[in-house]
């Protein structure tokens, strides 16, 4: 297989969500250093040939804390993370205990299960939210 891991929504014929956020220019630059910071190789996108074995712990902290530091939206690194996670059915174990652990990577849910300022069931300002990320 060529090109980055396929997720059991792509093996499906469906494109997944983290799919999508792995191919956003604007952050090829946070996925591209996170991999840079593990030693993947990967084409300029962050693209990569293979889901590697899992690194450990501390390398993935590592590779984490300048994405962190250099961003402006510390949210976007989190939601890249459990993305990335997410492009393979099993993940890393050691990133999965990493989101589980750390909370810089706890995605919180809106109060009231919806993001503030839309009415539930709503579309209005999608485009917006999602082009934050």
């Amino acid at each position: 297989m060529k090109g980055r891991p396929r997720s059991q929504g792509e093996r499906s014929g469906r494109r997944a969500p983290a799919a999508d956020l792995a191919r956003r220019p604007a952050h090829a630059k946070l996925l591209c250093d996170f991999l840079d910071g593990l030693g993947i190789a990967h084409d300029e996108n962050g693209t990569i040939e293979a889901m590697p074995p899992a690194p450990t712990k501390e390398a993935l902290i590592k590779a984490i804390d300048p994405p962190f530091r250099e961003s402006t939206i510390p949210a976007v690194v989190a939601v890249y993370l459990h993305a990335f996670q997410a492009l393979d059915e099993n993940g890393w174990p050691t990133l999965g205990e990493l989101i589980a652990e750390d909370s810089r990577l706890q995605l919180a849910a809106p109060r009231g299960g919806v993001a503030a300022g839309v009415e539930e069931g709503s579309t209005k300002d999608t485009k917006r939210h999602e082009s934050a990320i």
